[in-house]
């Protein structure tokens, strides 16, 4: 009898920094029960010691191996086309998943409560660097862009303990039900390392999807650990997002004159 998959796939997407890959992958098997998940690795043409990494891993993890860097959001596609679960959770390899982290993230997308479920997220020292992203409106512009809470605007400080629903989720550690991925034809890959994630919330919440951020799932995230290349097109990114989304997103937080500049500089690097 052939077993039936697990409900969960999480695919990570590697492109060198094996040393971040293999303490990954001993906080998620020490915190993740192992009959619930499946492991897809696409790895963008690492150089360094990720492939013997991967080869040592045996049947543990399932890989892909690209001969050149394709980016995130083409690698996140490839692992989630070749994925069998019916939840698929993005993972960075710069992220440490903590106790229990995999059940509060995925259970509102079994039990139809949710069509994106984000984790909090903090900094190797404890600090806060995601509990949900808002849109906010320039002043200067009108344009909207995404920006993580906590931030200049990010309000109460209770809200990041509140389970609720957001606008969009990083995609440093990021649920979906994989019918809904498949359904939106996955990641744009108009956007290279960046800005990926939010387009994907704001596809799904355009056809009526919720998105929710979920504290009782906690994930470290050592974020833009991966390397340089993670701002290399974040210009073209923005402006690809603002294109898109400007003239179609209400926003959450309209921005005073005064704290426009503060914004500027804290715009959401998600991902």
């Amino acid at each position: 009898m052939t077993a039936a998959p697990p409900p969960v796939s999480i695919v990570m997407p590697v492109h060198g920094r094996a040393d971040l890959t293999e303490a990954c992958l001993q906080h998620l098997i020490a915190n993740t029960d192992d009959d619930r998940y499946e492991l897809v690795v696409v790895d963008n043409a690492s150089r360094d010691e990720t492939p013997s990494l991967l080869a040592r891993l045996d049947g543990a993890v399932r890989t892909v191996r690209n001969e050149r860097n394709e980016g995130f959001a083409i690698a996140c596609n490839q692992g989630a086309w070749a994925a069998s679960g019916e939840h698929v959770v993005f993972l960075n390899n710069d992220t440490e998943p903590g106790p229990g982290w995999l059940e509060p993230l995925v259970a509102p997308l079994a039990d139809g409560e949710a069509d994106v479920v984000g984790s909090l997220l903090t900094y190797p020292n404890g600090a806060v660097q995601h509990a949900g992203i808002s849109w906010v409106r320039l002043p200067s512009t009108g344009d909207i862009h995404p920006l993580h809470i906590p931030g200049p605007c990010g309000g109460d400080p209770a809200l990041i303990e509140q389970r609720r629903p957001v606008s969009a989720v990083t995609g440093a550690c990021l649920a979906i039900r994989r019918e809904v991925f498949l359904d939106l034809n996955g990641f744009c890959e108009r956007y290279r390392n960046g800005y990926e994630d939010v387009d994907l919330c704001a596809r799904v919440a355009g056809l009526g999807g919720v998105i929710l951020y979920e504290p009782a799932s906690r994930v470290v995230h050592h974020e833009s650990g991966t390397g340089d290349e993670r701002f290399v097109a974040e210009s073209a990114n923005r402006e690809l997002f603002r294109t898109r989304w400007s003239h179609r997103l209400a926003p959450d937080v309209i921005a005073t004159p005064d704290a426009e500049a503060a914004l500027v500089r804290s715009l959401a690097a998600v991902g």
